[in-house]
């Protein structure tokens, strides 16, 4: 993850420095989301500050560098996560004098070649970013479809102030601490603070698959939906898969390869947080047949860790083959970073990011064919890795694992 934060005041009036040193100091307070780089970007005359705390996935060069201007000037943006489609995004962008290979570049090309609203579009992955048009005079904040990445964002006074964590807020000296007595309702009922809410009043968390864009004089500015859950859901419904059982279960494969192999485009070491499930044995049963199948990657730069949380094992009995038998619980219950690893691929993920941006989620297979699945990958030798790898583990438990890969 990285993160992201910055602020607009449209008065301006403020030196150079002082802005730049107001947004240093946003960023320094999620300095942990980011350990790799720090830079910020001002536009004084303007009022505007961009700051972004890195961690490097793809193009660990300065090239990949934020916040990150356009090549034609125009846009100035600041992202958190990854496309997983940057590189057919970049086979469609012709006569780009790329300087490097990272997600954010290909972000920026596609801005000025499509529009802001139309690239945003055509990206499948999870994200948040603060863009500023320097020609149109806006600032855009946008999030991915289901909101993997976070974003808040709010008027404080005159000030237009945003940030991945609420904490890097409390930085500028025009934000109020004032509690939101409505979301603290809400949060005595559900646990959670929903979205659009926020605890602080006068803050906002952008909604999943939006867009906003505020412009000088527009202080009160609604997001707009580039894309909407439930007209996925309504137009499944309108269109129901007219395929055989067995014909769904292969269309499921091809769709649950398609978004794991996207999902490994790094150039760090990757991982996958195994709890012992359907969905998470499958993700890692893919991840190891595209490692035995030969690198992946822009950056051609892969290696692989399987980790998890202390869990129980629970699964349909033809799953188990997916799990090598390690004597009944997964015991590491360690942060993915000790392990050494940058990236940790999840069924939850797998779920959101897969199925649904490509456009599989109109289709509904009933949940006991899964197995199906799973037994297929079986079959074909994807899972047998795991096996190997579970060799030279530690017998009884994977407690050992951390000596064996700490930095």
């Amino acid at each position: 993850m990285c993160g992201i934060t910055g602020f607009w005041d449209p008065r301006g009036g403020l030196e150079a420095a002082q802005v730049e040193a107001r947004a240093t100091a946003m960023a320094a307070l999620i300095a942990h989301r980011g350990p790799d780089d720090a830079g910020v970007w001002v536009d004084a005359d303007h009022g505007v500050a961009l700051a972004h705390r890195r961690l490097a996935i793809l193009d660990l060069t300065p090239a990949g560098h934020q916040p990150m201007v356009s090549a034609g000037g125009r846009y100035v943006i600041v992202f958190n996560g990854e496309i997983y489609n940057h590189g057919e995004l970049r086979a469609q962008l012709r006569d780009v004098n790329w300087r490097g290979h990272s997600d954010t570049e290909t972000l920026l090309a596609g801005f000025e070649h499509w529009g802001l609203r139309a690239t945003v579009q055509r990206a499948v992955g999870m994200f948040a970013f603060a863009v500023w048009d320097r020609q149109a005079m806006t600032l855009t904040l946008g999030r991915d479809r289901l909101g993997e990445k976070p974003l808040y964002y709010g008027w404080q006074g005159e000030t237009l102030l945003f940030a991945s964590e609420l904490k890097a807020l409390r930085a500028h000296p025009a934000f109020t601490a004032d509690i939101d007595r409505d979301a603290l309702a809400l949060l005595m009922r559900y646990s959670a603070v929903p979205a659009p809410y926020a605890i602080y009043r006068g803050i906002r968390k952008l909604v999943p698959g939006a867009l906003l864009t505020v412009r000088p004089g527009q202080m009160r500015v609604e997001p707009e939906r580039y894309w909407d859950a439930c007209q996925v859901v309504a137009d499944g419904l309108a269109s129901p898969y007219t395929g055989t059982p067995d014909e769904a279960v292969t269309e499921l494969e091809r769709v649950l390869r398609q978004a794991v192999e996207q999902q490994m485009l790094a150039d760090v070491p990757l991982g996958a947080f195994l709890s012992g499930g359907v969905d998470s044995s499958t993700v890692v049963a893919l991840m190891q047949g595209f490692v035995m199948g030969g690198g992946v990657g822009l950056g051609g730069h892969v290696s692989h860790r399987v980790v998890g949380a202390t869990t129980q094992m629970a699964m349909p009995e033809c799953g188990i083959g997916l799990i090598p038998d390690v004597g009944g619980s997964f015991i590491l219950g360690h942060a993915p970073g000790r392990l050494g690893l940058y990236l940790g691929l999840t069924g939850t993920r797998l779920k959101a990011d897969g199925a649904i941006h490509t456009g599989f989620a109109d289709s509904f297979v009933p949940h006991e064919r899964l197995p199906q699945l799973t037994a297929r990958l079986v079959q074909n030798g994807d899972a047998s890795v795991i096996d190997d790898f579970s060799e030279s583990l530690p017998a009884g438990n994977l407690r050992g694992l951390e000596d064996e890969v700490a930095p």
